[in-house]
C-alpha cells in the first residue's frame, strides 16, 4: 500500500480522505464478496456444529445397540471398611460372605538410629540383596560409606527394593522397602562385602512383615480360605473387584445394573433432541422480525429432519408384547424433540427386561446407522461442509485479486492529485508571471471589495475611420472595474495610436492615420491577426483567442528568427517587438487550449496544455523586452493579446475554482484553498 501523501501542498484539499472516499466506492466488489464470505462462513459453522452433535448421537445410539450395555452389573458391600466391591458388566448375580483375617504387606527393614547421615563411618565394598530369590550385588566406594550414599547406590543399581533415609527420634535411619507386596517380597540384605569403617552396616530391624492378604469365603464347615499377596483381589468372585481395606466379615451383593440401561435411554433422547433442536434453528424463518436461520430452505436440511423421525418411530420387533420405544416410554412430540417417561421405561425394564432390551438394541442400531451415514466420508454433511470450503476458498482468491486492483487504484489516484497540486502550483507561478508582464505593459491594479489586488489591462478600441482604417485608443481600466480615462483628441496623442500606412495625419513616430473620434463609443476589442504574406491579414483562429495549428506554426517559426520580408519594407518578425508580440500570442494559445480542455473536463488535456504554456512563457523571457520607441508601435497588439490572456486565464480559475466546490462536499479542505485567496 502506498503511504505517499501530498495533502494540502498548494490546493490545501485533505487527499487522503479523497482518495480513501473514492476508493471505497472501488471496493464495492470487495464488499460484496466479503458478505458471500461471511454468509458461507456461517453455513461452514452451522453444518460443522450439526456434524458434531451427529457424531454425538451416533455414539449414543451404538451405547444403545451394544449387548454390555445391557449386562451392566453393580456389587456393594455391607461394610466399606473393611472393602469395596465393583463389578463389570456381565458378572453373575449373588451374595457373598466374606471375612478378612489379614492384609497383604510389602516387607520394610531398617538399620539402627545414627546421629548424622552424612558421616562416612561405613566401609566400602559390594552389599548383596536379595528379593524373592533375585541377588544384585551393590558397590560403594569412597564417598558413599553414609547413610544417604548407601540409599542413593542401592536406588541405583535396581534391587528390587526402595531405599529412603528416614529421620526418627534420636537420629536417622536407613529403610528398605521391598517393590514385591506379599510374602514372596521378603528382603534379605549380606553387608558381609563391606570392609573398614567405624560401624557395621546391618538391619535389624523389621518395620513391615512380608505378608499375603487372608480371606475366607463363606461362614461354614466348607469355608474356603485364600491368600493373596496384594491387596486388590481380582479372581475371587467372577467378574468382581474387591479392594480390601481391613479386617473383618462383610456381605458382597452383586446384581444387574438397570440403571445403567436407563442412563443410556436418557442420553440417547437427550442427543436426539440437541439435533433436532439444532436443525430447527439453522433451518427456521421468523416472519415477524424477518430473520432466517444459516441453513433456512438447504435441501440436505430438510431430508435430515424427515429422516430422523422416520429412524425412531419406524423401528419395531416383531413377536413380542413391546415392539417399539413408544411402548418403553419413548416418544415423539410435535415440536420433532423425544419424551421418556421414566415410570413406564423402569416398569418395562423390571418386568420384561429382554423384551425391552431387543427393542432398545434394533432403535439403537437404526439411528446409528442413519446418523453414520450422514456425517461419513462422502455423506451429505461431508459433501455440504466441502462444497463450502472451496467456495470459501474462490472468494478468499477473487478478494485478493480485487484487492490487488484497488490498490493499483490508488497508486493511480495519488499520482493524479500529485500531478494536479503541480498543476495548481504552475497555475500560480503563471499567474503571477502574467500579472508581471502586464506591469510591465504598463496596467496597474485595482481593489475590489472583500477580494485581494488583482492586475488592470488597458483597454484598447477600435473604430472605423472615414478613409476605411481602424483607429485605436486605449480607454483605461476594464469594463466594470473604476479607473481613469486617457484623453483622446483630434490628432494622435499619447493615447491614440495610429497604424502604419494609413491614411492621415502623422503620429508620435511618424505614423498617418485618421483622427479617433471623440466621445464615448461601445467596446469592440481588436481581433488579433497573424499577417500573412501580401500584407492581407489572416483570419483569426477558432474561439477568437485561441490559434489555430497554422498559427502554432508561424509563431514557433517566427519565433525562431525566420519569415518572409513582409510588403513596404518591414520583415517578418525581425523586429524585436514583434517578436515579442509573436510569443505573447503562443501563450495566449495555449491559455486557450487549457481553457477549452478545462471546460470540457479533459484534465490530461489539461496538463498538456498547460506544460505547452510554461514552455512559451520561458521563451519569452528569454526574449529581450522591446525598447521604449519600438515598444509604442505595436504595444495595442500586445495589450489586447495581454487582455484576452487575463480572461481566458480566469477561464482556467473559475474551471478550477468549481472543481475545488465539487470536491467540498466529498472532505473539507484542512485550509484555505488555494483559489480562495489567488483571483
Amino acid at each position: 500500500m502506498s503511504t505517499f501523501s501530498v495533502d494540502g501542498l498548494i490546493s490545501g484539499l485533505n487527499t487522503t480522505d479523497v482518495i480513501n472516499k473514492l476508493l471505497e466506492v472501488e471496493r464495492a466488489p470487495v464488499r460484496k464478496l466479503e458478505a458471500r464470505k461471511s454468509e458461507a462462513n456461517l453455513r461452514l459453522a452451522a453444518w460443522r456444529t450439526l456434524n458434531t452433535k451427529l457424531s454425538n448421537l451416533e455414539d449414543r445410539a451404538a451405547a444403545l445397540a451394544r449387548s454390555l450395555t445391557y449386562q451392566a452389573a453393580k456389587a456393594s458391600s455391607s461394610d466399606t471398611r473393611v472393602l469395596v466391591a465393583s463389578a463389570s458388566p456381565g458378572a453373575p448375580s449373588g451374595t457373598y460372605t466374606l471375612t478378612l483375617n489379614r492384609l497383604a504387606s510389602a516387607h520394610q527393614i531398617s538399620t539402627d538410629t545414627y546421629a548424622d547421615k552424612d558421616a562416612q563411618v561405613f566401609g566400602t565394598g559390594t552389599v548383596t540383596v536379595t528379593v524373592n530369590g533375585q541377588a544384585t550385588d551393590v558397590t560403594i566406594t569412597s564417598g558413599q560409606n553414609s547413610l544417604a550414599g548407601i540409599a542413593a547406590a542401592v536406588n541405583a543399581a535396581g534391587a528390587g527394593v526402595y531405599a529412603a533415609v528416614v529421620q526418627v527420634d534420636g537420629g536417622w535411619r536407613l529403610l528398605l522397602t521391598s517393590r514385591t507386596s506379599g510374602a514372596a517380597g521378603a528382603i534379605a540384605v549380606d553387608t558381609g562385602g563391606l570392609a573398614g569403617g567405624t560401624e557395621i552396616l546391618s538391619f535389624p530391624n523389621e518395620v513391615s512383615p512380608a505378608q499375603d492378604a487372608e480371606v475366607v469365603l463363606g461362614t461354614g464347615a466348607g469355608a474356603v480360605t485364600v491368600r493373596r499377596p496384594s491387596n486388590v483381589v481380582t479372581d475371587l468372585l467372577p467378574g468382581v473387584t474387591l479392594a480390601l481395606a481391613g479386617t473383618g466379615t462383610v456381605t458382597v451383593a452383586v446384581e444387574q445394573d438397570v440403571e445403567a440401561v436407563k442412563k443410556a435411554v436418557r442420553d440417547f433422547v437427550a442427543a436426539y433432541n440437541d439435533v433436532v433442536d439444532s436443525l430447527s434453528q439453522y433451518g427456521r424463518y421468523d416472519p415477524e422480525s424477518r430473520q432466517r436461520g444459516a441453513l433456512q430452505g438447504d435441501g440436505t436440511l430438510q431430508r435430515i429432519q424427515a429422516q430422523l423421525p422416520d429412524a425412531v418411530l419406524r423401528t419395531e420387533v416383531a413377536g413380542q408384547t413391546l415392539k417399539r420405544l413408544s411402548d418403553l416410554g419413548v416418544r415423539v412430540g410435535r415440536d420433532g424433540r423425544l419424551t421418556l417417561d421414566e415410570s413406564k421405561l423402569a416398569d418395562a425394564l423390571q418386568g420384561r427386561f429382554d423384551e425391552a432390551r431387543r427393542v432398545l438394541e434394533a432403535s439403537g442400531a437404526k439411528v446409528r446407522d442413519m446418523a453414520d451415514g450422514l456425517v461419513k466420508t462422502g455423506g451429505p454433511v461431508w459433501l455440504a461442509v466441502d462444497a463450502l470450503n472451496n467456495r470459501i476458498r474462490t472468494y478468499d482468491q477473487q478478494i485478493g485479486r480485487w484487492e490487488d486492483r484497488v490498490e493499483r487504484k490508488r497508486d493511480q489516484l495519488v499520482r493524479m492529485f500529485t500531478e494536479l497540486e503541480k498543476s495548481l502550483g504552475q497555475l500560480r507561478s503563471q499567474g503571477d508571471w502574467l500579472a508581471m508582464q502586464i506591469r510591465r505593459l504598463g496596467g496597474g491594479t485595482i481593489r475590489e471589495p472583500g477580494r485581494a489586488r488583482v492586475p488592470v489591462l488597458p483597454r484598447v478600441h477600435r473604430f472605423r475611420g472615414p478613409a476605411g482604417g481602424d483607429a485605436v485608443r486605449r480607454c483605461g481600466a476594464l469594463p466594470g472595474r473604476g479607473g481613469p480615462r486617457l484623453p483622446v483628441g483630434g490628432r494622435a496623442s499619447r493615447g491614440a495610436l495610429r497604424h502604419p500606412g494609413r491614411a492621415g495625419t502623422a503620429g508620435t513616430h511618424g505614423f498617418a492615420g485618421p483622427a479617433v473620434r471623440r466621445g464615448p463609443q461601445p467596446p469592440r476589442p481588436l481581433p488579433v491577426h497573424v499577417r500573412a504574406a501580401g500584407g492581407r491579414p489572416a483570419p483569426p483562429g477558432p474561439g477568437g483567442a485561441g490559434a489555430s495549428a497554422g498559427l502554432a506554426g508561424a509563431v514557433a517559426g517566427r519565433l525562431a528568427g525566420g519569415g518572409a520580408a513582409a510588403p513596404g519594407g518591414r520583415e517578418g518578425l525581425v523586429n524585436p517587438v514583434e517578436r515579442y508580440v509573436e510569443a505573447c500570442r503562443e501563450v495566449l494559445r495555449c491559455t486557450s487550449e487549457v481553457a477549452r480542455a478545462a471546460d470540457r473536463g479533459q484534465w490530461e488535456a489539461v496538463l498538456a496544455h498547460l506544460v505547452a504554456r510554461q514552455r512559451a512563457m520561458d521563451a519569452a523571457d528569454r526574449l529581450p523586452f522591446p525598447s521604449r520607441p519600438e515598444l509604442q508601435d505595436l504595444r495595442a497588439q500586445a495589450l489586447v493579446l495581454l487582455e484576452e490572456a487575463a480572461r481566458l486565464n480566469q477561464r482556467v480559475t473559475d474551471r478550477l475554482r468549481r472543481l475545488r466546490d465539487l470536491l467540498r462536499p466529498v472532505v473539507a479542505p484542512a485550509e484555505p484553498h488555494f483559489l480562495d485567496t489567488y483571483r
